[in-house]
C-alpha cells in the first residue's frame, strides 16, 4: 500500500521550520484510486482544537497499537493502518528524518474537511514529535481552498510555502517551537470533499 522505499526521495526543507513533501507516497495510482473510493463515512466526530472544529475518526488509537473498529472499515484502510503499525515503515521514517522514533507511540486519524472547518494557526501539541499526511482527494484544486500553509510566524499573511492536497501526496510536519502551520478555509463550491490520513508519533 505505501511504498516504503519511496520515502527515502522524501524532499526536507528546513526553512522556516522543518517539514518535508514526498511524491507518490502509495505504490501507485490504483492504491491511491482505491482508498479513494473506500475513505470511510461512519464513526466521523466533530472536533475542536484551538478555535477550530473539524471531522475525524481514528484508525489507529494512540497507545493502542491496533486498527479501530475494523469492522467499519475496508480492507483497503485495514492493510493501511497495518502498515503504519509496522517495524518497516518506522524503521523507513527514520532513516529519513533522523528522529528516535523507537517504541514511541503511534496514532492514525481519517480526516474529512468541508466548507464548515475552521483552522486557526497552531503549533501542535508539545506531546507531538513528527506528523504524516497522506492526501486522499482526486481533482482537488488550488481555488477549492484547504491548502497547507507553512507559516513565517503565527500570522497567516505570513506565508513561506502552501501545499495543495492532491492525491498520491504527502506532507510532513517535524514539530518545534516555531512549527506554525495553518489550513485555508475551503469553498463552498469545492465539488468533491478534502480528505485526508494522518499518522502522529508522540513522545509519550
Amino acid at each position: 500500500m505505501i511504498d516504503l522505499k519511496n520515502i527515502a526521495n522524501t524532499k526536507i526543507f528546513t526553512s522556516p521550520f522543518k517539514f518535508g513533501l514526498l511524491e507518490e507516497p502509495f505504490l501507485n495510482h490504483e492504491s491511491a484510486l482505491k482508498l479513494v473510493k473506500t475513505f470511510p463515512t461512519k464513526n466521523f466526530e466533530r472536533c475542536g482544537f484551538e478555535n477550530g472544529h473539524f471531522l475525524r475518526r481514528p484508525l489507529i488509537v494512540k497507545g493502542e497499537n491496533k486498527i479501530h473498529l475494523p469492522d467499519d472499515l475496508d480492507q483497503t484502510a485495514i492493510e493501511l493502518g497495518e502498515v503504519f503499525l509496522s517495524d518497516a515503515y518506522r524503521n523507513a521514517l527514520v532513516e529519513i528524518t533522523g528522529l528516535e522514533l523507537k517504541d514511541k507511540p503511534v496514532e492514525a486519524w481519517f480526516w474529512t474537511y468541508d466548507s464548515e472547518t475552521k483552522f486557526e494557526p497552531h503549533l501542535d501539541y508539545e506531546t507531538k514529535i513528527f506528523t504524516q499526511v497522506f492526501y486522499i482527494t482526486e481533482h482537488w484544486k488550488w481555488s477549492d481552498g484547504g491548502l497547507l500553509q507553512i507559516l513565517n510566524s503565527e500570522n497567516t499573511e505570513d506565508v513561506a510555502f502552501s501545499i495543495t492536497p492532491r492525491l498520491n501526496l504527502s506532507s510532513m510536519i517535524f514539530r518545534s517551537d516555531d512549527s506554525w502551520h495553518y489550513l485555508t478555509p475551503i469553498s463552498p463550491k469545492a465539488s468533491v470533499v478534502r480528505n485526508s490520513i494522518t499518522v502522529h508519533f508522540h513522545h509519550f
